[in-house]
Order: C-alpha cells, then structure tokens, then sequence
C-alpha cells in the first residue's frame, strides 16, 4: 500500500505526509522500532482551547532500513497527543511518514495542517454526509458523488456557512434560499 501510494506522490512531485494505520501490521512495526532509539529533534507544545489542555510531543527520527529502495521517505514522525476532554484524560500515538526532512517544529505544523483538512473536508464528508456508507458500486459514481459533496461544502463554505450541520438543519426545508446560495 505504501509503495503504491510513494509511486502516486512521486508521479505528481512535492513534498508528502502519510499517517501510518495499524492494519498494516509490517509498516507499522517497522516504524514504530524505528522509535524505540534517540529522535533527531523533539517538539513539545501545549495548548488550551475550548476547554480543553492538549499536549503535543513530536519526534522525529531516520527512516528505516527500507529507506534505500524508496530514497522518497525523509523521515518518521511519532505525534502523542495528551490531554483533558470532557473531564477524562486520553493519550493517543500516531506514526508518520514524510518526504520532509524538516525539524520536529515544522513537521509539528504540518501534521497539524493534515488533520486541519482532515477535519474541514474529509470528516465532513464521511461523518455528515455519509460518503463511506454510500451503496454506489462504480468507481466512476462514487467519484462523481464524492466531488458533488465537496462542491456542497466550498459553497457553503463561500457563502458564510461554517456549520455543514447547522446550514442542512436550517436549509432542509427553505427550498428558495438553498437555491439562492446555488446560484452565487
């Protein structure tokens, strides 16, 4: 899955982010020991926001030993996040992979920009719109739905609506107005 992800990102150039996931076990291992020795730089920040105290620690180190046969693999990145939310305390490990070679203050951003999109777009799309319980059976059709949402989002999102929640709840039945922002 990796190899064929790097050849796609490879294929359309700049720099790249992939969160590792569990079920790929080897990957995932294989990275995760890469962790177990001395990062190359460490960042650790804190932050308070909407009642809630989340720590950050970002570590980076040297890509393992597969690294010679994808020379595209900069660096892993191991991302804990701690903290308070709604009164329980949790703590949760992500591992990454990067073409950056970048300090662990730069990677730190840019891992927050990938879950910023990940959380402006694609949660929007699977948790709201339901995009991963969709019964389209084409690669074609799903492709064609997936960019109907998108584009639901970018005009609501152009026309002041941050809340694809609260903008379907309140235009679900005002017909007029829902075209009136169709047509912007």
């Amino acid at each position: 899955m990796l190899k064929k992800t790097l050849r796609a990102v490879r294929d359309a150039g700049g720099d790249w982010l992939v969160k590792l996931k569990r079920n790929c076990r080897r990957l995932y291992a294989e990275c995760e020991a890469q962790t177990d020795g001395e990062p190359l730089s460490v960042s650790d920040t804190t932050e308070r926001t909407r009642g809630r105290v989340v720590r950050r620690v970002v570590e980076v180190y040297a890509p393992p030993a597969w690294h010679d046969d994808w020379p595209e693999v900069g660096r892993v990145v191991r991302v804990t996040r701690s903290g308070v939310r709604d009164g329980e305390a949790y703590e949760r490990t992500g591992l990454y992979v990067t073409s950056r070679t970048d300090g662990a203050a730069r990677l730190a951003e840019v891992v927050r920009w990938h879950w910023h999109v990940e959380n402006r777009v694609h949660w929007c799309k699977d948790a709201l719109q339901r995009e991963d319980t969709g019964g389209v059976r084409s690669k074609a059709g799903a492709a064609v739905l997936s960019l109907i949402r998108g584009v639901t989002l970018s005009v609501l999102r152009h026309n002041g609506e941050w809340s694809p929640t609260a903008a379907r709840s309140r235009l679900a039945s005002r017909v007029r107005e829902m075209l009136s922002i169709l047509r912007t």
